[in-house]
């Protein structure tokens, strides 16, 4: 045999021990995966209101000629809701690098409804991505 008899157990514990960790580890290894997909996909929403709330004119080139008479409730809108936005540019620097080096790309499935959630929680969010997506 391979193994002396006294060193199997040992052997068999030390496998089981690998499985049970690693095991943990992948599961918290998903978490972190699943909150750095959604905090970056609500980074890249909210950097893309950003652009377009701070055009001059955002909301002309896309919407057609029959909204034109919602456009002077939109710029009214991000006045109040601008500090907000402030936060943030400081979250994603911070999780610009881990979603490019991600390994796992079965996560990314799930964000529209993380994301669609976070937004209805706040309704300017809600308004501005019903308006800025086609």
């Amino acid at each position: 045999p391979p193994f002396p008899s006294h060193q199997i157990p040992n052997y068999l514990l030390s496998i089981q021990f690998f499985n049970l960790s690693s095991m943990a580890f992948s599961k918290y290894s998903i978490l972190a995966l699943l909150f750095v997909v959604t905090m970056t996909s609500i980074n890249v929403d909210a950097r893309s209101l950003l652009q377009t709330t701070t055009l001059p004119n955002p909301t002309i080139p896309s919407l057609p000629k029959s909204d034109l008479s919602d456009l002077p409730v939109i710029p009214s809108l991000p006045k109040g809701s601008l500090p907000p936005f402030s936060s943030f540019p400081s979250i994603d620097s911070s999780f610009n690098i881990p979603p490019v080096s991600s390994p796992a790309p079965t996560p990314v499935p799930s964000t529209p409804e993380s994301t669609n959630s976070f937004f209805s929680s706040f309704p300017f969010f809600s308004q501005t991505l019903s308006i800025h997506k086609p």
